[in-house]
């Protein structure tokens, strides 16, 4: 296309050099007709290339600054994603770090919940094995025993079973519930 422009600027040059030196050639009429409808034609050509040039030149310009817009979108796009990235990394690490903490958690609630049961069950025995060598008394009267409950009972048990010489019997404590 820039030899073409370049054949257009020698022609007109050459026009313009025979306009002011008059040294055109002088020809018959006919052939300076067709030599004129030649220029002309070869004139609206280069007109024609150079305003394509120009549209060209519009379009380049035109398709740089779309080409300039893509790319920043393109980084911007890709600062996001970057940091969506970080933010997906930082985030699957605080919930693998709550999936051990829950992990965790659920082994020592377990634990927890073993040894709550071994010590009921330890529990309830102590209860029981303190039972064995208890004695309960219903039906006695609130206020009889004044205030030596222990005194009482022992006579209470005295005077209702009857113990073999030499058997001896103590009250450690003796309460009302």
């Amino acid at each position: 296309m820039e030899n073409m422009v370049k054949i257009g600027r020698s022609m007109e040059e050459k026009g313009a050099r025979e306009k002011n030196t008059g040294a055109a050639k002088v020809q018959s009429p006919g052939v300076e007709h067709s030599e004129l409808q030649n220029e002309d034609r070869d004139l609206a050509i280069l007109h024609e290339l150079r305003g394509l040039r120009k549209e060209h030149a519009d379009a380049v310009g035109e398709n740089k600054r779309a080409l300039a817009r893509l790319e920043m979108n393109r980084k911007e796009l890709m600062d996001r994603t970057s940091s969506l990235e970080q933010r997906v990394a930082q985030m699957e690490e605080r919930v693998g770090n709550t999936e051990d903490g829950m992990a965790q958690m659920e082994r020592g609630a377990t634990f927890l919940f073993r040894e709550t049961t071994k010590l009921a069950e330890k529990c309830n025995d102590l209860e029981l094995r303190m039972r064995r060598k208890n004695i309960q008394i219903h039906g006695i009267p609130e206020g009889v025993e004044k205030n030596d409950t222990i005194s009482f009972i022992t006579q209470f048990i005295k005077s209702k079973i009857q113990f073999t010489e030499g058997m001896v019997f103590w009250i450690k404590s003796a309460h009302r519930r």
